[in-house]
């Protein structure tokens, strides 16, 4: 596997005009990588995470369902819940799993293609978590201008993305 992003990530609260919504998407789709099987996100609790402060939920099983794009930014979209069946109605098979009381440690991990979202955070508290994404190492960079980061690299278009800040992990 290799290691793609190591993120700390906060969700402010809502009365603040930033802590909304997280819209519902799917992870891979956004990265300019193919294939689009076999990324895996992980998510750490940082701070205790009560269902009110916006926890991530997922559609149980979706990842079967592939990419529901190809290509391109699913998070572009804004697409609230109902909006996201609405788009993709293949989703709706999915039952939506509860939002989960998180301790700090307590860690998640979902496919790249299991879409996913959250509510606001209606707490008077900063959600903070951290994320790690990774991807099998043969995969290979396309090149699209998704991830201007990864698009910064250098990267050799139809090969794996070979670079120090993108070592692999394990084998």
């Amino acid at each position: 596997m290799r290691l793609v992003t190591d993120t700390v990530i906060f969700k402010l609260p809502e009365w603040t005009g930033a802590g909304g919504d997280t819209d519902w998407h799917q992870d891979t789709p956004n990265m300019p990588l193919e294939p689009k099987t076999g990324a895996i996100q992980t998510w750490l609790a940082l701070c205790e995470i009560a269902p009110e402060m916006g926890a991530m939920q997922h559609l149980s099983g979706s990842h079967k369902e592939g990419p529901v794009r190809e290509s391109g930014d699913t998070m572009a979209n804004n697409w609230a819940f109902d909006e996201f069946l609405a788009e993709f109605p293949r989703m709706r098979e999915h039952p939506i799993s509860e939002p989960h009381t998180y301790a700090p440690g307590d860690a998640l991990v979902h496919d790249g293609l299991c879409a996913h979202g959250a509510d606001p955070n209606r707490t008077n508290r900063v959600r903070w978590a951290y994320t790690s994404y990774r991807i099998p190492a043969e995969t290979r960079y396309v090149g699209r201008p998704a991830s201007p980061w990864l698009d910064s690299l250098g990267l050799e278009v139809g090969k794996p993305p070979e670079h120090p800040l993108l070592p692999i992990v394990a084998e």
